[in-house]
């Protein structure tokens, strides 16, 4: 028994000796025993492919990029963008409000955009931006190019005290108040009805801008009869800027219309109808006959300009010369005007 009691002290005795010479760097850690982290100071234990980042923790070390293809990785309202670099996307607007990121002689403007300022003025020098049919000249400015006419159809542009005549043309207007019916004056406004009118009439007013031919002829009257071949042929030739009237007294009018139709069908010639001063006395004289200045002789012929001034008048037949003569004198034809 007491051996037995020996022994076991002796066994207590050395395992109190084998505790007492261990130190705690002589200590096996055991793996996943007790938690300890038995990472060296700068050392990095992480295996491949393992991510062993904490929650909120950003491990990425300094100059490093650490972000992953097609990630973004930008946080709200930060801009990550390098000095230089432009990472817009294709067909990406990332312009803040109020700002302007064109570059220097860069034009960006859409087509169809208006992209000009209130007030501001982007036209080109040498450029015309004006739109079709648009006038965008500004109160009191004169955008009139030089040797250009932009005058308005029927517009009368003249200044007050402004003379526009151009050299050598005459532009007098003729004074409505002063009529007769001799060289010089304006013609008095005669009203006839035309024989092939169905009681039209025309008047001499209403002629101007071309010259004038007026005859005063008759059926019954042979010089008349003879120089009326000579006054068709020349209203045909002059057609563009002579009108031909031919005015016979007011009766006899179906004799007329027979002579006219059958001798001078498609003439140039205007056939009119005078008109008697008494109505009820065939044998009274004609009124424009006399107003213009016949007495008893006929034929009479006046020719006007194309401001109705009178520029002949006289009685007896005339020949083609002496007419067309008179009629290239109205025109200024041959003139230094």
């Amino acid at each position: 028994m007491k051996r037995i009691v020996f022994i076991f002290l002796a066994i207590i005795l050395a395992s109190s000796l084998m505790l007492s010479s261990c130190s705690i760097g002589d200590m096996i850690i055991i793996p996943g025993g007790n938690g300890t982290n038995d990472t060296k100071p700068g050392e990095d234990d992480t295996k491949p492919g393992e991510d062993d980042t904490k929650p909120g923790e950003d491990n990425t070390n300094p100059g490093e990029d650490n972000t992953k293809p097609d990630e973004d990785d930008t946080k709200p309202g930060e801009d990550n963008t390098k000095p230089g670099e432009d990472d817009t996307k294709p067909g990406e607007d990332d312009t803040k409000p109020g700002e302007d990121d064109t570059k220097p002689g860069e034009d960006d403007t859409k087509p169809g955009e208006d992209d000009t300022n209130p007030g501001e003025d982007d036209t080109k020098p040498g450029e015309d931006d004006t739109n079709p049919g648009e006038d965008d000249t500004n109160p009191g400015e004169d955008d009139t190019k030089p040797g250009e006419d932009d005058t308005k159809p029927g517009e009368d542009d003249t200044k007050p005290g402004e003379d526009d005549t151009n050299p050598g043309e005459d532009n007098t207007k003729p004074d409505e108040d002063k009529r007769g019916n001799t060289v010089g004056d304006l013609c008095y406004n005669a009203e006839v009805e035309l024989v092939y009118g169905n009681g039209d009439t025309v008047k001499l007013d209403d002629l101007r801008g071309k010259a004038v031919v007026v005859n005063f002829w008759g059926t019954w009257c042979p010089p008349c009869k003879a120089e009326l071949p000579h006054f068709d042929q020349l209203a045909s030739e002059y057609k563009d800027d002579v009108t031909f009237l031919a005015i016979h007294t007011d009766y006899q009018k179906a004799a007329v219309y027979n002579y006219v139709s059958t001798n001078f069908p498609n003439s140039e010639i205007i056939f009119a109808y005078d008109i008697l001063i008494d109505e009820n006395d065939e044998s009274s004289a004609d009124k424009y006959f006399s107003l213009l200045g016949g007495t008893m002789y006929y034929p009479r012929t006046l020719v006007l300009d194309k401001n109705g001034i009178i520029t002949f008048a006289d009685d007896g037949m005339l020949t083609y010369d002496a007419l067309k003569a008179e009629i290239d004198n109205a025109l200024g034809v041959g003139s230094d005007l």
